[in-house]
């Protein structure tokens, strides 16, 4: 198994040493990092709400940035799924044995939806890491007579969960909540103890919370909002806007090869039901759904893979529950207790991810080798009484090989996905490479080598992919909609753009088209736009279905 996981390792550093081409890599982790350098230091940047967001991992990133290697943040990230296969086997060596956590481990690492996130310069390994972390110190704290130490501990790597990304929220809420139950199931559910077990609770959410407030303090400053941009309404005195077409288009399909939606806000439900013309019981059955149909960069199948032994595996954890000693037995339902609500609160409140439930995958991969072994010995026993002792005898290893073949496939297939060689190789250059994935990037790059410094593109409809622009760009075009629904004046539209300083604008043609020709104007506001394009706007330069437009008064025209 050590061979195998070092063979996975090299694969995925292989497959790393590409630049970065995934969309929240150019919009959040790598973007946002860019512009603060850009600024010298951290700034506020309205127009882009990522910016807002905590940002543990993304500053590690800026130490490459700064040197112009953003490759080397994907390999920062990739480190972060190691350090979590570290502590799976840490935790499964001493309570079944090195194989199966050798297993564990490698079964964790080479999971699709973690091969995926191994190859990007995200930040969600760092969530899984701190919350795995977080659930070992607390497993600490309940098996060594709850000393203070270790659920102080478990509280500073939850605050460094929250401080990587918002999903850490859920991670402090369930930890929380568990303190106190924990706790009064240990001891007698006497009046000083309810009071420790709140005090416990107390010190936990504090720690976590310390760790986590300067990122609080910083969105307060900057909003009024310590966790901006969620719950906005609550702390904001007016009525939230409606979100612009661009942000919606990135809500819906967060990539490409879909049309703009309406200005309608859906629920993620009424998504799954209009968009994704699912049934009321295929979304019903989406959290056991999501470990047999994930799909990568198709939202209707949860852009992403898991594996489903994650699933069968797990349940078979539980066999034989009484037999286990109680520290594990105990450790076995927190797993699985936590893997289930964490799942339930991402399903009910949000359009499913394979990422927003990656941090239970380590207690899956946990709870599938306790399988595994429950399995083996179920089978060591069915030998005994049944005929067929040779097939019996390579049933799990079968289950394993298997588990390790799907996995292996994914992996695979990564090869011909991301292509690395032709890049490693010197087959395509950087800019070649870039724009096979990104066809936005020639015109981007033309503008970075010919328009000055001081100019202002307005992109539209390229999903707020603006890491590799040189230039300022901004993505919230939705007054061009509120301002040719007004009664029509002689250069309006042209007003306004030149009133936010825009003085270019780079459309992605086909969903512009199809935004213009939609039910979204009527045909009098249809030929404002059209007219605005005409008489204020020259083509500079266009490239791959993309072209950047110059912004100009009328007289100014060239024949």
């Amino acid at each position: 198994m050590a061979g195998l996981i070092a063979l996975v390792t090299a694969a995925i550093g292989i497959l790393c040493w590409v630049p970065p081409v995934s969309r929240d890599a150019l919009t959040h982790h790598l973007a946002v990092p860019k512009l603060w350098i850009l600024n010298h230091g951290m700034v506020e940047l309205p127009h882009l709400p990522f910016s807002y967001y905590p940002m543990n991992l993304d500053l590690l990133y800026m130490v490459p940035l700064l040197f112009h290697n953003d490759i080397l943040p994907k390999y920062i990230h990739f480190l972060f799924g190691l350090l979590t296969a570290f502590l799976i086997f840490r935790y499964l060596r001493p309570r079944l044995n090195a194989t199966y956590a050798l297993t564990g481990s490698l079964f964790f690492l080479s999971t699709p939806i973690i091969i995926k996130l191994c190859i990007t310069a995200y930040v969600d390994l760092g969530l899984i890491f701190f919350t795995f972390a977080a659930i070992l110190y607390f497993f600490k704290w309940m098996v060594d007579t709850f000393r203070m130490k270790h659920l102080i501990l478990s509280g500073i790597m939850c605050g460094l969960a929250m401080g990587t990304k918002y999903q850490g929220l859920i991670v402090l809420l369930l930890l929380t909540l568990s303190t106190p139950m924990v706790f009064i199931r240990s001891v007698a559910a006497k009046g000083k103890n309810q009071f420790r077990a709140l005090i416990f609770s107390a010190i936990f959410l504090f720690s976590a919370l310390l760790v986590f407030s300067p990122w609080m303090i910083r969105n307060a400053v900057w909003t009024g909002n310590p966790i901006h941009p969620l719950f906005k309404s609550r702390f904001s005195e007016t009525p939230p806007s409606r979100p612009d077409p661009s942000a919606q288009q990135d809500r819906i399909d967060p990539d490409r090869n879909a049309a703009p939606p309406t200005q309608k806000a859906w629920g993620h439900f009424n998504v799954r039901r209009h968009i994704y013309q699912e049934s009321g019981w295929e979304t019903l059955t989406t959290p056991i759904r999501i470990f047999f149909q994930g799909r990568d960069d198709q939202p209707k199948y949860f852009d992403g893979k898991l594996n489903p032994f994650l699933l069968f595996l797990s349940l078979l954890a539980f066999i034989r529950l009484h037999r286990d000693a109680a520290h594990i037995k105990k450790e076995k339902i927190f797993l699985a207790t936590f893997s289930f609500l964490y799942l339930m609160i991402v399903y009910l409140q949000a359009d499913m991810r394979i990422r927003y439930i990656a941090p239970i995958l380590p207690p899956l991969a946990i709870l599938a080798m306790f399988g595994l072994y429950n399995l083996k010995n179920m089978l060591v026993s069915a030998r005994k009484v049944v005929y067929g002792r040779r097939l019996l005898s390579l049933a799990a290893p079968l289950v394993v090989a298997i588990m390790f073949c799907l996995n292996g496939a994914y992996l695979m297939r990564q090869f011909s996905v991301v292509d690395p060689f032709s890049y490693i190789m010197g087959h395509q250059d950087r800019n070649d490479y870039i724009t096979r994935y990104r066809p936005e990037f020639g015109v981007i790059r033309y503008a970075n080598l010919h328009l000055s410094q001081d100019s202002r593109i307005l992109a539209v409809f390229l999903g707020r992919r603006g890491y590799y622009s040189d230039r300022e760009m901004i993505f919230d075009f939705s007054f061009m909609e509120k301002s040719v629904k007004v009664p029509d004046e002689p250069g309006r539209l042209y007003r306004e753009f030149t009133h936010r300083g825009i003085t270019h604008l780079l459309f992605r043609y086909d969903l512009f088209n199809h935004w213009v020709n939609s039910g979204v104007f009527n045909d009098t506001e249809r030929g404002s736009i059209k007219r605005f394009l005409s008489t204020h706007t020259q083509l500079v330069y266009t490239e791959l279905g993309h072209g950047l437009y110059r912004l100009i008064e009328t007289q100014d025209r060239q024949p």
